[in-house]
Order: structure tokens, then sequence, then C-alpha cells
């Protein structure tokens, strides 16, 4: 059980240590979502330049969360570990990604204010949009849609494919799936595809 805990709590911190800019490089010119929001280029450069400061906001806040999930590993690793040192652990844990929402909810709030009426209509509609990525996963998963592959905007089509463990990397492949050991990052979106 406890085995199962760790792995759960170092794929946890494996997402957050990625990097901050989860929507995209800062080099970025979001061309798709400001033709669907129609943004002008000051908004564009306003929008990333929020995303900067969030990106610094939340920095020190990942860091304890790596160093949380390096206490948990280290404590595991011991002939006896403590229940009590991990689970105090996982308390921080659970604490510094609560801060790191509520972070990024004021940075959302603040990006979101840059907006139009018009614009913030055309964001909802994106929204609504995005609660359908389930079950178009799962459709391309059952062979009901074609994989994206291309498309529109950085990365599009592309899932982020990664192993734990010594030597175990990461790459773009098409598709999407995390391995939980040495060598087992592999698409798992379509079979025979390496």
């Amino acid at each position: 059980m406890t085995k199962w805990i760790l792995i759960l709590a170092l794929a946890c911190g494996l997402v957050l240590a990625q990097g901050p800019m989860a929507g995209g490089p800062a080099n970025a010119t979001f061309d798709a979502v400001k033709a669907a929001l129609n943004l002008t280029d000051a908004q564009i450069t306003q929008l990333k330049a929020i995303k900067q400061q969030q990106i610094a906001a939340v920095q020190s806040l990942q860091q304890q969360v790596a160093e949380k999930h390096k206490l948990i590993a280290d404590e595991m690793a011991k002939t006896s570990p403590s229940a009590a040192v991990v689970g105090q652990a996982m308390v921080d844990i659970h604490n510094l990604q609560k801060q790191i929402q509520t972070t990024a909810e004021g940075f959302v709030t603040q990006a979101v204010a840059l907006l139009t009426a018009e614009q913030k209509t055309k964001l909802k509609a994106l929204e609504d949009a995005a609660k359908l990525r389930p079950a178009i996963q799962e459709a391309i998963a059952l062979e009901l849609l074609p994989p994206a592959v291309g498309g529109a905007g950085p990365g599009a089509g592309l899932g982020m494919v990664q192993g734990m463990g010594p030597g175990a990397g990461q790459g773009m492949r098409p598709g999407m799936g995390q391995g939980m050991g040495p060598g087992m990052g592999r698409n798992m979106a379509r079979p025979g595809i390496r």
C-alpha cells in the first residue's frame, strides 16, 4: 500500500516538475486562440506577461513540493520508514498544491479581466468545448475518431510520453500516456506506434 502511495506521490511531483508553462512556450504565437477570441497583439503580450508572473509566483511552491517528494522517497527507502514523516509530507504537499491552485486562479482572474465582453463570451465557448476533451480522447482510443496529428497551435495532437526511473527520458509522440518505470513511457493511444 505504501509503495503505491509513493508511486502516486512521485507521479504527481513529476507532473508539477514538467514546467510551469503548461500553456505553451514563451515564444509561441498563440495564433489559434488569438483568432478564436479575436485577441489583439497587445493583449497577447499582456497575457504572456501575466503567465510569466504566474511562473515566478509558483516556482518556489513547486520547489517545495519537489523537496517533499524527495523526503517521501528518502523515507520510504529506509528499512523502517516513519508513517508520521511520510504522512506529514503528504499533508504538506496537499497544502502546497492548494496554494499553487489558489495562486493560479488569481492569475486567471487577472488574465480574463483583460478581455472585452465579446471575448469573454467566446472564451466561455472555448471552456465548453474543453469539457469535451475526455470524450474526444476516449473516442480516439476506441477508433471512433482519427488521432489529431498536426493541427493548430504548438504541440497539437501530441502527448508527453515519459517514464519514471533511472535512464527514463521523455519525448513527444502522437497520443498520450505516462510510464511508471524505466522504459515504459511508450505511446498509449495507438497500438503499434512506438
